[in-house]
């Protein structure tokens, strides 16, 4: 079965995300500069532990490549 592209299952992160969604595609809270320079902010930091998490996952996901491969387990 294909995942929802836009829920994590988490029911928290989805509730947050919705939130953050809503506000933004409302467009009502950023009708002046410092609102969208502080929206900026924290796009740049969520984008920049996006990659940080990435990384991570990858490193877990090469870490248990090399658990499974050498048969000492």
């Amino acid at each position: 079965m294909a995942k929802d592209q836009w829920n994590t299952g988490v029911e928290y992160l989805d509730n947050a995300f919705n939130e953050i969604d809503a506000a933004l595609f409302s467009g009502d809270g950023f009708e002046d500069e410092h609102r969208v320079a502080v929206l900026e902010r924290y796009v740049e930091r969520w984008s920049r532990k996006v990659v940080e998490i990435k990384k991570e996952l990858a490193e877990d996901a090469a870490a248990d490549t090399e658990d499974d491969g050498d048969g000492d387990e």
